[in-house]
């Protein structure tokens, strides 16, 4: 089985220690990591107690971000 990529997940840029991570996981996979970063959000937990999609439940919240 081949390993097409790395997607790093949980993502917060206000620690630094996110950030370390994501410099290390670069620098040993280098190109095998993706150019988007999925970042944490506690909004998506909060969905299924509203009875709601992510979507419906944060509108205008941030989706995918490229490095």
């Amino acid at each position: 089985m081949d390993i097409e990529g790395v997607l790093l997940t949980m993502y917060d840029g206000r620690l630094r220690l996110a950030n370390q991570v994501v410099e290390e996981v670069k620098t040993h996979f280098q190109d095998m990591v993706f150019d988007t970063l999925i970042h944490r959000n506690t909004k998506l937990a909060e969905a299924p107690s509203f009875g709601k999609t992510i979507i419906m439940h944060d509108v205008a919240g941030k989706r995918l971000t490229a490095i």
